[in-house]
């Protein structure tokens, strides 16, 4: 029998969050990339619905973090601090692999 998969539970995107969904739609990616494609879905879902889960608002704000040479520095304070400290996290821990 397969299992269901768990239902996302959306929210409301907040005003901060629709900035910088608009900030990464004008970003330049990589052709046919997952993070050029989940942009362009972000940018437009600001425009229209404004609905977002969890994981998607936390991808967003990584991914914010990761394009923040092409994003505005007043759109880039309104990253809470708590997604800063992941990104730093994951980037040490990456250096620290062993090869």
């Amino acid at each position: 029998m397969k299992e269901k998969k768990p239902i996302l539970l959306t929210s409301i995107m907040t005003d901060s969050e629709i900035k910088i969904a608009l900030a990464l739609g004008s970003c330049q990616f990589l052709p046919a990339t997952s993070n050029k494609r989940f942009a362009l879905s972000m940018s437009s879902v600001a425009e229209n619905s404004k609905s977002i889960s969890e994981p998607q608002r936390r991808y967003l704000y990584l991914l914010a973090i990761r394009m923040r040479r092409q994003i505005n520095k007043d759109i880039l304070q309104l990253i809470p601090d708590e997604y800063w400290k992941q990104y730093k996290e994951q980037k040490t821990a990456k250096n620290k692999r062993e090869y």
